[in-house]
């Protein structure tokens, strides 16, 4: 018994062919977000700055610590947020510095919304539901592929399931992801869009013949911008940044916001864990779309971009001064990350 020929039944009682159904229920990024952001990441690879990856217990020799290879037993840096970022861990295959994902899709979310106002995969901030962001070539351990939107396709909770399934197990598995691929691939053109350690092999023709009709039907749904701004955002917009940190309401807004946030990750005994990413600059703009960490040493410079006079202090006692650079979307990733990060460290510290 197969519960794939139920599905397939369903669908084809209307007349339709199984296949075209899956892909027209999918939604694709669109191919100018798609080289948007391939171009960020050549710019960060230039820079010799860190691209994010997934973290997976099969490490081995994945990636370099210091030199040495980092192997399946080492687990500790899935339990050290200190170790992941401090001891700057090297993919081998392409050189490139990495760190893990805050959630496992954190970057993929804040990507996703930062060029389409739209939030995924965020529980009840989310502005699409039920739906999965799946990755297509998998590779989730590869900072080439791991962040990039054209190994993206937002799939149906219901039908995203065949992706994840072995391909001999049913051919039919194969054939949605040869299908997807062949998608991907005359969509975004990913070989030109990366550089060298980024090969991906063609499909057979069969399914790039049938990805280009069905591209030339307009049989593929792109993920549109969103435009029912929420008053919030509307406010916010006609006020210039200066205007806004300046601006009593927004401190005071702000200032409950973020204080409020962080006090629930120290009532949790989290801090010491998440400390090094509110610190880390990169880190913060990848998750949260920052300019600025959300934690500085009192000592740092640019205090304008910061609460000046009350302090978080974590659990050593040690005191930080907390950026007040909040917007309505930084504000919707940060919260989206937090609630993520509360749900699941309740019971046990371990960065997804």
């Amino acid at each position: 018994m197969n519960g794939t020929d139920k599905l397939i039944n369903m669908v084809e009682t209307q007349n339709k062919d199984f296949k075209e159904y899956f892909v027209e229920s999918c939604l694709f990024i669109k191919p100018e977000f798609v080289e948007k952001r391939a171009a960020e990441m050549l710019n960060i690879i230039e820079k010799k700055e860190k691209l994010p990856v997934r973290f997976s217990r099969k490490l081995g020799g994945v990636y370099y610590s210091d030199g040495k290879k980092v192997g399946a037993k080492n687990n500790k840096y899935k339990n050290n947020a200190q170790k992941l970022i401090e001891n700057n861990l090297i993919h081998r295959d392409t050189s490139i510095s990495v760190f893990f994902d805050g959630t496992g899709n954190q970057t993929l979310v804040k990507k996703i919304h930062e060029y389409t106002s739209h939030l995924i995969s965020s529980g009840s901030y989310s502005h699409i539901i039920n739906y999965t962001i799946s990755h297509v070539w998998g590779e989730v351990t590869n900072p080439l592929y791991f962040s990039s939107l054209w190994n993206i396709v937002i799939i149906p909770d219901y039908l995203n399931y065949i992706m994840d399934k072995p391909e001999h197990q049913d051919k039919r598995n194969s054939e949605i992801k040869n299908l997807i691929k062949a998608l991907c691939i005359e969509l975004y053109n990913p070989n030109h869009l990366l550089p060298k350690g980024l090969n991906i092999q063609n499909v057979t023709q069969e399914y790039h013949d049938i990805a280009k009709k069905m591209i030339d039907e307009k049989k593929i749904s792109f993920i549109e911008v969103r435009k029912e701004i929420l008053a919030e955002e509307k406010k916010e917009e006609k006020l210039s940044e200066t205007a806004i940190i300046k601006s009593d309401e927004f401190l005071s807004k702000n200032k409950e916001f973020i204080f409020g946030k962080l006090a629930e990750i120290k009532e949790l005994n989290l801090d010491m864990v998440i400390l090094p990413i509110l610190l880390d600059k990169v880190i913060c703009k990848d998750f949260f779309g920052l300019d600025y960490a959300v934690l500085q040493n009192k000592s740092e410079e640019k205090k304008e971009r910061y609460y000046s006079k009350d302090f978080f202090k974590d659990s050593n006692g040690t005191e930080y001064q907390i950026t007040n650079h909040w917007f309505f979307k930084q504000r919707e990733l940060f919260s989206e990350w937090h609630n993520k990060l509360v749900e699941k460290y309740s019971n046990e510290i371990i960065i997804q």
